[in-house]
């Protein structure tokens, strides 16, 4: 309950940022949307759906089942299943977060990172390809690492033991 008190408060404080741009979107399912201006791919504002996908979101998408984002996400993405986004500059929260690039946080069950992460991962299962940040969870695992990882088991290939339980890291940033 408190996390969706959250998830409302951030939505009415983005949308009073977004006004002058008016753009809202409302998915039943992926392209069957309504959306202001009609027919756009493109958010600068809130998307609300059951699963919906679009290209550029810079604000607020929340969905019940997933959230997609072909291209760049500017916010919040956050759904009650998965969160698929190709670059990610500010949150994806969902139980399956999933993303080529972020710059910020994934909060969730599992996080996919397949290229870097710069920021945090909290969740049962972290993973990322390169990490400048932080891991917390069950089990961690970057590949390349700079910075520090938490939790029972940690897994970082390039890290003060390639596999340490409760915390691994290191701070070399030469991969």
């Amino acid at each position: 309950m408190k996390n969706l008190f959250i998830i409302i408060a951030l939505c009415l404080t983005t949308l009073s940022a977004f006004a002058q741009e008016s753009n809202l979107k409302l998915s039943l399912w992926d392209q069957m949307a309504w959306a202001t201006p009609r027919g756009i791919s493109d958010i600068s504002g809130l998307d609300l759906g059951v699963g919906s996908t679009a290209d550029y979101v810079k604000g607020v998408q929340l969905d019940v089942v997933w959230s997609e984002v072909n291209y760049e996400l500017n916010g919040l993405s956050s759904s009650w299943g998965v969160s698929k986004a190709n670059e990610v500059n500010g949150a994806q929260i969902a139980p399956v977060n999933i993303s080529e690039k972020i710059n910020g946080v994934q909060f969730g069950a599992v996080n996919m990172s397949n290229s870097y992460t710069t920021g945090v991962q909290v969740g049962f299962f972290n993973n990322a390809d390169n990490l400048h940040g932080f891991q917390v969870g069950l089990i961690n695992h970057a590949r390349n690492i700079c910075g520090v990882q938490f939790g029972l088991i940690n897994i970082a290939e390039n890290g003060f033991l390639p596999v340490f339980i409760f915390v691994n890291g290191r701070f070399d940033s030469s991969f």
